[in-house]
């Protein structure tokens, strides 16, 4: 799991302008069969006023260097908006191995709303060490495994709106995937110095080499 700043404030402002104009219907219709038993939320219907804040949502996850490290992307699923208000929640669940055709190895959440707007709504994963709560400011993303086990917890008072979406990697593997982004920090470390050491710029060279091979041989 890695948190991001992937929105300006003007991108959020521009995003929920969009949304004010879209109607909303029953998350359910996006789940799978097991998810839909646990998921009580709304999201906004699909329109030409929708798509453009797709577009935006989007293109900002497309440009970021951290993610293109991460994902390693060759699909995205088009993006999903959702509204939690009192009450709402999205209990325990995995996310479905392929969504709308595309191989979901990557969930993400864009969280839209500052959390002093509302209350409870974190996003929480399962993970080796525990349970681990989410709650970003407006702007900020979050990328995980799809195949995590994660919940949203009840929204007690006020609204949260979140984008959310999945990606496909280049890479099916995850540990292979997380071994590929840690190369790709480490030389990008390097190659700062580089200006400063011949020895680092050519090391960056070689994990360079031995990343690009991990990802020839593993690459989907």
């Amino acid at each position: 799991m890695i948190a991001i700043q992937l929105l300006s404030a003007e991108v959020v402002r521009a995003v929920h302008a969009l949304l004010q104009q879209c109607s909303i219907e029953d998350g359910k219709l996006s789940a799978g069969v097991t998810a839909r038993a646990v998921k009580q939320n709304h999201q906004y219907q699909n329109s030409a006023l929708l798509k453009q804040a797709q577009q935006l949502i989007l293109q900002a996850l497309q440009d970021n260097p951290v993610v293109r490290r991460l994902v390693k992307p060759v699909q995205w699923t088009p993006v999903l908006f959702n509204r939690y208000t009192q009450g709402d929640s999205y209990g325990w669940h995995t996310d479905n191995p392929y969504i709308q055709s595309v191989r979901s190895d990557f969930s993400y959440t864009v969280f839209l709303t500052d959390p002093e707007r509302y209350e409870g709504g974190e996003l929480v994963t399962r993970t080796l060490a525990g349970e681990e709560d989410l709650k970003l400011p407006a702007g900020e993303a979050v990328l995980y495994a799809a195949d995590s086990v994660h919940c949203v917890r009840p929204i007690t008072q006020g609204v949260r709106v979140a984008a959310v979406g999945w990606v496909q990697s280049k890479v099916a593997d995850r540990e292979i995937r997380q071994l590929c982004f840690e190369l790709a920090e480490a030389r990008l470390a390097l190659e700062q110095q580089s200006s400063l050491s011949e020895t680092c710029g050519e090391i960056a060279l070689q994990m360079a080499r031995v990343e690009g091979c991990l990802v020839r041989r593993f690459g989907a």
